[in-house]
């Protein structure tokens, strides 16, 4: 995860995510039925991956998109692949959110911090 934020604490706020990939505590607690799985399987996580099995959802955050629908332009494509459905963007804006809460008061590795916390910069002191 890359963040990058532009303001005072309390102040409108520039946050840019770039998603590198969906940890597993985060797919595990989607519920069922958000993402139901293939018929001929069981489970809604990859044990090995962590990623989603459904279909639709699987790669998180690195979608494939809709790409080409047969043009031949560069430009079409480039827009076309792009493209996602309603279910994928609303899945990476849960798991921006879910970052966020899991990250607010702060990202510790063996004890070090390693990010203050977006409650530090995103909350009014008074």
């Amino acid at each position: 995860m890359i963040i990058r934020i532009g303001a005072l604490a309390g102040e409108k706020v520039d946050l840019t995510i770039i998603y590198w990939t969906a940890p597993k505590v985060f797919s595990s607690q989607v519920p069922r039925a958000a993402v139901p799985p293939p018929d001929d399987v069981y489970d809604t996580v990859d044990k090995e991956t962590g990623e989603f099995t459904n279909k639709d959802l699987s790669g998180l955050p690195h979608f494939g998109g809709v790409s080409n629908f047969g043009s031949n332009t560069n430009t079409c494509n480039f827009i076309w692949h792009g493209a996602l459905s309603r279910t994928q963007v609303n899945m990476m804006s849960y798991l921006g959110t879910w970052m966020v809460k899991e990250a607010w008061n702060g990202l510790y590795l063996d004890g070090k911090e390693m990010f203050g916390g977006f409650k530090e910069i995103l909350e009014k002191s008074d």
